[in-house]
């Protein structure tokens, strides 16, 4: 599957003129500590690469848990592009853990600090759609701190759910940040979480 996702994102790119041009690849790392109830969800360290084209995208990420058997790896392929005030992005993702391929299709609605998001995952095996609601809000209160605020709205398998989160975000730097958060659910009691994260440009459009 990840060949082939590769293969498809370099025809498009080697058929497209411009599109070479464009090209950039970005790779990031992820540290996150949670108090959750499950004690194997609570270290994680993870990677991610993806290179984009135009408005188009490809990549891999990889989750490790403190119990390997929450263990994630994705892959996915996508396009995404703006119409008026919504910003649609559709794309087809690969569980690689799971054995599992999604049809996603997401449309978002940002307005000045706030935004809503509306995504399907549609599963053509289980003949399944799962659908989530998400309704945010971000307020930079300088250039390095930003408070945050969201509720998503899910509906997964038949199950709806609904999960709130309160915190903020520091830049500490040109390419790292630190996040910090308070998070609950219909189905879950609260608990905090730290993420650290670094994202650094592999390689750019100029480059080319």
């Amino acid at each position: 599957m990840i060949t082939a996702l590769l293969r498809i994102a370099s025809l498009v790119v080697l058929a497209t003129p411009g599109l070479a041009q464009d090209l950039a690849v970005t790779g990031g790392l992820g540290l996150g500590l949670t108090t959750e109830a499950d004690p194997g969800a609570r270290h994680r360290a993870g990677g991610w690469i993806e290179a984009g084209f135009g408005g188009g995208y490809v990549g891999l990420s990889y989750d490790a848990y403190q119990d390997s058997d929450l263990n994630d790896s994705e892959a996915y392929l996508g396009y995404a592009a703006t119409l008026g005030l919504v910003e649609v992005n559709g794309g087809v993702t690969r569980d690689l853990m799971a054995d599992r391929t999604s049809l996603d299709l997401s449309l978002a609605w940002p307005l000045g600090d706030f935004s809503t998001e509306l995504a399907l995952a549609h599963d053509p095996k289980a003949g399944s759609t799962d659908q989530s609601l998400t309704l945010a809000y971000a307020r930079p209160v300088s250039e390095a701190l930003t408070l945050t605020a969201s509720l998503t709205l899910d509906r997964e398998d038949g199950a709806f759910s609904q999960d709130w989160a309160i915190g903020a975000n520091r830049t500490l730097g040109d390419s790292s940040a630190l996040a910090g958060y308070l998070a609950w659910g219909s189905d879950e009691d609260p608990w905090l979480g730290v993420d650290l994260s670094w994202e650094v440009t592999l390689l750019g459009g100029g480059d080319l």
